[in-house]
């Protein structure tokens, strides 16, 4: 039987970043935009997913737009549950946007 101590060990190693702070798969694979900070982050994870820079610059300039928004989101309102549902919203717009631009 596989040592259970030794697969967390092998996971938590895989997910240390190269700054030595733990990070998620997630991370990798959608990097964060720069504009936001870690503590935003932290706060507000899905922010991560405004990222746009991945984009051909067709895309990108539909997706800024929505980047630049969820800035302004957490600009100027207080966080709390709707923030968060505008966020969500958001990122759901973003995503069909992108996508019709998609030929």
């Amino acid at each position: 039987m596989p040592d259970a101590d030794a697969n967390n060990d092998d996971i938590e190693a895989t997910m240390e970043g190269s700054d030595g702070t733990h990070g998620s798969p997630v991370d990798a694979i959608h990097p964060a935009p720069a504009g936001f900070t870690d503590a935003q982050l932290l706060a507000d994870p899905i922010l991560r997913y405004f990222h746009f820079a991945h984009l051909p610059p067709s895309l990108q300039v539909t997706s800024i737009k929505f980047y630049e928004l969820a800035c302004y989101i957490i600009d100027t309102l207080p966080r709390n549950a709707e923030r968060s549902v505008a966020l969500r919203k958001l990122l759901e717009a973003k995503d069909a946007a992108v996508r019709a631009n998609v030929t």
